[in-house]
């Protein structure tokens, strides 16, 4: 049985400088480096055959899946959305909001649009997704910050 309902999220681009309208989903994906430093001929990395390692650089990207409008509007977008980035070269500021118990949070990044994509099928509504990859920090945050 789920402990959370995905029906309370929700999507602050500033780009578009209000909360993303028709979102389906939005997801997050965070990663960091890993350096090996196993050597040969070490006697403690001989005798039980455990890899050592060293955590590197992290990185993160979103995507936020949407449903086009009626009039098609948010499936049209300029050269310049796509790497946009703002007066000081930073990305866009991302919110992305989630439910977790009864208290509401917020994941909180600056990220670049990488890609938008669309799709169309027979038996479902058309549907735009957005790709960002994260320029800086993702901060997890509760809604009262």
């Amino acid at each position: 049985m789920a402990m959370l309902h995905g029906r309370g999220g929700k999507v602050v681009w500033s780009a578009i400088s209000d909360v993303v309208q028709r979102v389906r989903s939005w997801g997050l994906d965070a990663t960091c480096d890993v350096a090996e430093k196993t050597v040969m001929g070490n006697p403690a990395v001989e005798a039980n055959l455990w890899k050592t390692r060293l955590a590197g650089f992290k990185d993160w990207t979103a995507t936020v899946e949407c449903l086009a409008g009626d009039d098609g509007s948010d499936l049209q977008f300029t050269n310049s959305d796509l790497g946009f980035v703002d007066s000081d070269g930073n990305g866009v500021s991302l919110q992305l909001w989630y439910t977790h118990t009864a208290t509401d949070g917020v994941l909180l990044g600056t990220g670049i649009l990488t890609g938008v994509s669309w799709s169309e099928d027979k038996d479902d509504v058309v549907g735009v997704s957005y790709t960002f990859s994260g320029s800086g920090a993702i901060k997890m945050s509760d809604a009262t910050t």
